[in-house]
Formats: C-alpha cells, sequence, structure tokens
C-alpha cells in the first residue's frame, strides 16, 4: 500500500510529461521521471520495512536478553518502542510527502520549460522562414528594379546615339546648304 501510495506521484508526473511535451525526448523524461518515482516509492517502502524490522529485531534481542526478573525494564523498553514507532512512521511518511512534493514541482517546472522551448522553437523558425523568403524576395525585387533601371539606361543610350547620328547628319547637310549658298551666290 505503502509504496502504491508513493508511486501515484511519478505515474501521474510520467503521464502528464507524456501529454505535455512532443518529440523524441518526451518518452525519455516521462520514462526518468517514472523510474525516479519508483525508486524514490521503492525506498520508501524499503525504508518502512528496515525501520519495523529493526525495531521487531531490537524488540526480540532485548526480550531474550531480559529475565523474568527485569519485567520493569521490558516493559520500559516496549513502552518507549511503541512511543518511537509512531515518530518513524510520520517520519517516513513527512519523506514521502516531501519527495511527492519535490516530484510534482518537478514535473511543473519541466512542463513550464517544454511550452517555452516550444515557444522559442516555433518563434526562431518563424524568425528563420521569414529571412529566407524575405531576404530572397527582397533580393529579387531589388534585381528586378535595377535591371528595369538598366535597361532604361540602355534606351536612353541608344536614343542618344541616334542623336548624335542625326546631328552629324545635319552638320553635313549643313555643309551641303553652305556649298550650295555659294554656288548660288557666285
Amino acid at each position: 500500500m505503502l509504496m502504491a501510495v508513493s508511486a501515484a506521484p511519478a505515474l501521474l508526473s510520467a503521464t502528464a510529461f507524456l501529454f505535455a511535451l512532443s518529440g523524441s525526448g518526451r518518452f525519455v523524461l516521462a520514462v526518468t521521471l517514472l523510474a525516479v518515482g519508483l525508486g524514490a516509492a521503492l525506498l520508501a517502502r524499503i525504508l518502512c520495512m528496515r525501520g519495523s524490522a529493526a525495531f521487531a529485531a531490537a524488540m526480540e534481542h532485548q526480550a531474550a536478553e531480559l529475565s523474568v526478573s527485569d519485567r520493569p525494564q521490558r516493559q520500559a523498553c516496549e513502552q518507549l518502542g511503541s512511543e518511537l514507532l509512531p515518530i518513524w512512521s510520520q517520519q517516513i511518511e513527512t519523506a514521502r510527502a516531501q519527495t511527492e512534493n519535490a516530484i510534482t514541482d518537478l514535473t511543473t517546472c519541466f512542463s513550464h520549460l517544454a511550452g517555452e522551448l516550444r515557444s522559442a522553437t516555433s518563434m526562431s523558425s518563424e524568425v528563420a522562414d521569414s529571412l529566407e523568403g524575405g531576404l530572397g524576395g527582397v533580393f529579387g525585387k531589388a534585381e528586378k528594379e535595377l535591371q528595369s533601371v538598366v535597361n532604361t539606361l540602355q534606351r536612353a543610350l541608344e536614343d542618344r546615339d541616334g542623336l548624335l547620328k542625326q546631328i552629324n547628319g545635319l552638320d553635313t547637310f549643313v555643309d551641303e546648304l553652305d556649298t550650295m549658298a555659294q554656288d548660288v551666290a557666285t
């Protein structure tokens, strides 16, 4: 009965970890927590059994040593034992309760930590996605705009070259007109 009561928090904590965490690490944590809880329950049972066995052995040993004439001392020892046994049981129960509280607190801390890790992982993947898509998009947009500027400049150069050819053509035309004007004047 003591072992079942002591193991209950461990089983509860392990079950909470299985539902609270995601990924392969949750099974390892749940099994570890279950093993720690079962170990604590087994330790509480062993301590209780050892305490009871030690007390019983001490009582039997003292009873064997005491003679019938030592009846008052024997009664004093039995009274002492009957007074110590509840105290020892209470100390064992206190140790079990403290272990249960520690396991529950540890489970709560791990649950909060798991939630924070899940949140941080989600946030970092969102940031990474936005940087990859966002940065690539920015470079793509900049490349398109730059190509548009380059194309505009290239058309302006072609237009300038065309205008220069026309201006050169006008120079030749002006020279011909001068020649014709001189021919007409003479």
